[in-house]
């Protein structure tokens, strides 16, 4: 073979180990890590050659159904991976809720696990309320998470990555047995949304600032009196039977009627100023009621199959949180755009607003791969992932270095975020029924959900609802 061959051949060899070279770090760049299912953590991984030394962190993630959240996770989850070629996080996108409610079998699975000391997920999500308490049934246990999880406070980086009033409001302990279980990724507040080609067909324009109790009442009429007008079954409300988000709006009218945020986190009783608060927002109810607002057939809906019907204008009004925007971008990408946030209504302005800051992830304390876990939480709470969790979900995070604001994105998510932000300066949220009823009442909040609903479907007054309660409570 002559000098030229000999070059020609040994050029195209080099061409070909370097193209190979580049598809292979391309396509661990650009990869898609998602694990198939939380019976078998670790399936679906594609580790490559010499995966055997690379340490698998298994982590059970909520947001399956929202489509913003589930990439920013993934694209997380790449990028970590790459960056630590020694670990592989493998993910799993689970619902947090099923057949049995929260009693999901990668529930089950974990807490089994913990009963035999087997770790089948490193990190999991374990978020605010029923997600975090269903451990104490399946458990069989209170304070579950003293026993078993990870307190952060003693983790040097998440005190100096989180704002400074979550590390001394206790609010923030409570729910979570007194320890910071996880860092605090997630924010929410809890809006009314409406539909904005609703209110338009309505000839409506919501106010979303500081909304009263009587203007919400005036529109609430208004759909009533254009169905009698047009024929049309538009709904004023929408609402459903395993979640009934309307608890939001009256949660809310109750904290305005009490007035005071002190008095609202005082709630060691049941006391007068509480009962006249809840009797005057039943009678709210009771009002609201005449005008027949909850969507049609709301008993048999199930916020899993039906949260989408008010995209297509079947009601005006739903409540619920900022995660709203996932879950409705997740059904239809374009319909989102017309739900627009407003403020819960209020009998009296307040100087507080419904929503938190919320721990996602939490870490077994028993893992085998506890330090691993620790490193990808350390990594997903940083100032620069933070600011991209606000600006791919559009809710808010508790971590420091959060840069954004509305000259960021000018959409009407953004935009109200960053108005309640600069409005309010406390925030409140309770799961349960303590902050109405009295901490020795804490465990009636389904019940009281449930009243409040009849007495705003019209099948029970204010008064009869009202003494249903003090029944319980004597």
């Amino acid at each position: 073979m002559d000098s030229f061959a000999r070059l020609f051949f040994g050029s195209l060899l080099l061409a070909i180990l370097m193209t190979g070279c580049l598809d292979q770090q391309a396509q661990l760049e650009n990869r898609v890590v998602e694990g198939i299912g939380a019976s078998a953590p670790g399936a679906g991984v594609v580790l490559g050659n010499g995966s055997a030394s690379k340490v698998i962190v298994n982590l059970a993630s909520d947001f399956a159904g929202e489509s913003g959240k589930k990439q920013y996770m993934l694209d997380v989850v790449n990028e970590f991976n790459v960056r630590n070629p020694d670990i592989f996080v493998n993910i799993t996108f689970e619902y947090s809720t099923g057949d049995d409610g929260f009693n999901t079998s990668w529930r089950r699975a974990i807490a089994q696990g913990f009963k035999d000391d087997q770790y089948p997920y490193d990190i999991f999500y374990a978020n605010v309320g029923n997600p975090y308490n269903i451990f104490n049934d399946l458990l069989g246990e209170k304070e579950w998470g003293k026993k078993y999880l990870v307190d952060f406070s003693e983790v040097p980086w998440f005190i100096e990555s989180h704002k400074e009033f979550i590390l001394t409001d206790p609010t923030y302990t409570e729910p979570f047995d007194g320890m910071h279980v996880g860092p605090y990724t997630n924010g929410f507040y809890i809006m009314l949304w409406y539909n904005k080609r609703v209110a338009d067909r309505l000839n409506l324009t919501i106010r979303e600032d500081g909304m009263s109790f009587q203007e919400f009442l005036s529109y609430v009429k208004a759909v009533q009196d254009y169905n009698e007008m047009h024929g049309t079954s538009i709904a004023a409300i929408q609402d459903f039977n395993n979640w009934k988000t309307t608890e939001y709006i009256y949660r809310h009218l109750f904290k305005s009627a009490l007035g005071n945020y002190n008095l609202l986190l005082d709630n060691k009783e049941f006391d007068v100023r509480r009962q006249v608060a809840l009797l005057e927002t039943l009678q709210a109810y009771e009002e609201l009621g005449k005008y027949k607002p909850l969507i049609k057939g709301y008993q048999d809906m199930s916020y899993t199959e039906d949260k989408g019907r008010i995209l297509y204008e079947e009601a005006l009004f739903t409540a619920n949180g900022a995660w709203m925007y996932t879950h409705w971008a997740g059904i239809d990408e374009e319909k989102v755009w017309d739900m627009r946030p407003a403020e819960l209504p209020v009998f009296r302005a307040i100087d507080f607003y419904s929503g938190s800051y919320t721990p996602v992830f939490v870490v077994p304390k028993g893992s085998p791969r506890r330090e691993e876990a620790l490193m990808f939480l350390e990594f997903l709470s940083s100032p620069r992932l933070a600011e991209k969790w606000v600006r791919m979900t559009k809710t808010p995070t508790g971590l420091k270095g959060n840069l954004y604001d509305v000259g960021l994105d000018d959409d009407q998510f953004s935009m109200f975020y960053n108005h309640l932000n600069e409005k309010y300066s406390k925030f409140h949220y309770d799961d349960s029924s303590a902050s109405i009823l009295g901490a020795k009442h804490a465990d009636f909040d389904d019940e009281l959900d449930d009243l409040a609903q009849k007495v705003l479907a019209g099948e029970l007054t204010a008064q009869q609802a009202y003494d249903d309660i003090m029944d319980y409570i004597d």
